[in-house]
């Protein structure tokens, strides 16, 4: 899902309302399909309660050159998430 790179919560959403709609849509999908599917829906979901609560996702700052607040500082030593090492470690060059 290409959205889920993107710090717009909103937009991350919609990424994932797309692949809902493609779940109902699809008669006959694999079963391992639908599981990937829900997934993505799950790790966009994440990802947006992320973006909604600080504004940006946290675990993107070192590779951003951003300095973390004192609150995303508390967050990322308490809450990692499956998707951080991606987001670190397959962050676009800068």
């Amino acid at each position: 899902m290409m959205l889920n790179c993107n710090e717009d919560a909103l937009k991350v959403e919609r990424g994932a309302s797309y692949v809902e709609e493609a779940m109902v849509w699809e008669e006959g999908v694999p079963a391992a399909s639908l599981k990937s599917m829900r997934q993505l829906v799950n790790h966009a979901e994440s990802y947006a309660t992320v973006l909604h609560e600080f504004g940006r996702c946290p675990h993107r700052n070192a590779v951003l050159g951003r300095d973390s607040t004192q609150s995303e500082s508390v967050y990322l030593s308490k809450k990692p998430q499956p998707w951080h090492y991606f987001l670190v470690h397959l962050a676009p060059p800068g």
